[in-house]
């Protein structure tokens, strides 16, 4: 039975917080799967005469062949990560852009106005925010406005292209969200390939450690080496905010798999 980061050989039913935080990257359990890998193809290098028959050819080549794939995917993926992050730290600065240099100013300059002209509407900002919506929604939301009270807005100094302004912000953060999006895709894509692999390496190995171990019990301190070698083991760092979430759910971190 395969680990599932419980304890070896048994499987874990109560709910993994730390599992369900890395589930969109490649966490620490999957690498260490890898490392794992390649303490096998290791294993076998230095033990050659154990595993030269021609039995043992195809599946040490079909591992060759997962590790080979899954360190080229586990790069993409880190690739995907990376670039979601930036895409991330862009829309945020987007949005603040769209926030600080044209919505508040709008609102303020609104608010001003309308105490000089009673007839003119209200912004909508206020009932937006109480209903939760995003910052394209309100801008969105208060353009409409602004386009039905630009002449009062601009007759009292405030500048004649801010509508078209405040488009190239909105669009700026839209752009930001659509390639966001189209990264978690491809991230998402690339995660699955790596888990592809992973059961490949791992049906693999299971195959190597059949046909192996009667021959390794035959030599002394073989086969513990044999079973260090697969094993996989995770170490995981746990802050006090995933102490306080664990706690809560009646888990422990996970030393060793």
């Amino acid at each position: 039975m395969m680990d599932d980061g419980c304890g070896r050989g048994r499987r874990c039913s109560r709910p993994q917080p730390w599992l369900r935080r890395q589930e969109n990257s490649m966490n620490a359990v999957q690498r260490a799967r890898l490392e794992s890998f390649r303490r096998v193809r290791a294993f076998l290098e230095r033990h050659s005469s154990l595993a030269s028959e021609s039995r043992y050819s195809r599946v040490r080549h079909a591992l060759e062949v997962a590790i080979e794939r899954l360190e080229a995917k586990a790069s993409d993926f880190d690739l995907q990560m990376f670039r979601s992050r930036v895409m991330t730290l862009r829309k945020t600065m987007a949005e603040e852009i769209l926030h600080e240099l044209h919505v508040v100013p709008l609102l303020e300059m609104a608010r001003a106005v309308s105490l000089l002209q009673p007839q003119m509407r209200v912004a909508p900002e206020s009932c937006a925010r109480r209903k939760g919506a995003t910052s394209v929604q309100i801008a969105t939301h208060l353009r409409v406005w602004a386009a039905r009270q630009q002449r009062y807005l601009v007759e009292y100094g405030y500048p004649k292209d801010f509508l078209s302004a405040l488009d190239n912000a909105i669009a700026s953060v839209q752009e930001c969200e659509r390639e966001r999006e189209s990264i978690r895709i491809r991230r998402i894509i690339a995660g699955s390939a790596v888990a592809a692999e992973l059961r490949n390496g791992f049906r693999c190995v299971s195959i190597l450690n059949a046909l192996l171990r009667p021959s390794l019990r035959k030599e002394a301190g073989l086969l513990a080496k044999w079973s260090l070698a697969k094993r996989v083991s995770v170490v995981t760092i746990v802050g006090a905010d995933d102490d306080a979430e664990q706690s809560d759910s009646g888990g422990a971190s996970p030393k060793a798999a």
